[in-house]
């Protein structure tokens, strides 16, 4: 007598084994069409040349403003000191700005390091008034040629006396111009040479005179002529 047949399919179980069994199926991935990454422009990009043509700025090589100084009949002064001042300024309000030489012997004073800008040269002379130069530019890597020429000035005789009208000794005596310059100035050599007359000399100009004596002082508007003048200054008190 025939057995009946039977399947996997009929156990417990036998479809689950089966399924287990079968290959997996790849999923193929969409086709899409080829695309390009977006364009890198502006700096730092490919196209970015700034740096195959780079701009030199040249450092000073023993370049500078150099100052020629002469004295009244046009000869060189030697060993005489030169100071660069900011024209845009009063000097007072930017030491840093300052620079210094010293003149050879012929009369130039090769000055370095100095910012480019606009300067203006001064001397000051043995009996003369200071000497500046006109305004100039200072440029890098270029020269300055400067002339200074001292000259004779106006003689002025300053006398002072005190708050009670008695002559009183000079500690310092200073003019100064409407830009603010020293024009001419005079100090004692020692603390216990302060006379009661002191003589300055200048060009014929506006200034501003400033006298100081012990304790007291004063400043008062000057116009210097062409010749020769006295002039008396009343000390006040500092501080009233």
């Amino acid at each position: 007598m025939a057995r009946p047949s039977s399947s996997n399919t009929d156990m417990p179980g036998a479809g689950r084994e089966a399924t287990s069994r079968r290959i997996p199926r790849l999923i193929a991935p969409a086709r899409a069409a080829a695309t390009e990454p977006p364009g890198f422009d502006g700096p730092w990009a490919p196209g970015d040349t700034r740096l195959d043509e780079p701009l030199v700025l040249r450092l000073p090589t023993g370049a500078g403003p150099e100052d020629v100084v002469v004295d009244g009949a046009g000869e060189p002064v030697r060993d005489q000191p030169v100071q660069l001042l900011p024209a845009s300024k009063a000097p007072a309000t930017d030491l840093d700005a300052m620079r210094w030489g010293n003149t050879d012997g012929e009369g130039v004073a090769k000055i370095q390091g100095v910012a480019p800008g606009a300067y203006v040269a001064a001397a000051s002379v043995k009996g003369a008034p200071t000497a500046f130069s006109e305004d100039f530019e200072a440029s890098v890597g270029a020269d300055a040629a400067v002339r200074l020429q001292a000259r004779e000035g106006v003689e002025l005789r300053v006398s002072a006396v005190g708050p009670d009208g008695a002559p009183a000794r000079i500690l310092g005596a200073t003019l100064t111009d409407a830009r603010h310059r020293v024009a001419s100035s005079w100090f004692p050599k020692k603390s216990g040479d302060a006379p009661t007359r002191v003589t300055m000399r200048a060009l014929p100009g506006a200034y501003k005179l400033t006298v100081s004596g012990d304790g007291t002082g004063a400043t008062l508007d000057v116009t210097v002529g062409d010749a020769s003048a006295d002039l008396a200054v009343r000390l006040d008190k500092i501080g009233r």
